[in-house]
């Protein structure tokens, strides 16, 4: 009775791990509301705070026109 017991779980925990890959391909879409300081319709020109803000993460080395 135990050998049947034990079989029947394995077989379970099998199956349930040979179909937990098949949803690892499933894809989702996440949202985000808060986008940051920033908004995508606020104008960037050479003195606005979001230049401003981007070129101080840039280094000179990126920031260096050649």
């Amino acid at each position: 009775m135990t050998k049947r017991i034990f079989i029947i779980i394995s077989f379970s925990l099998i199956y349930l791990t040979a179909y937990s890959q098949d949803k690892a391909n499933v894809k989702y879409w996440i949202i985000f509301k808060d986008k940051g300081e920033f908004k995508p319709d606020m104008p960037i020109t050479k003195e606005s705070p979001a230049y401003l803000a981007g070129k101080e993460m840039l280094t000179e080395r990126a920031i260096k026109e050649d």
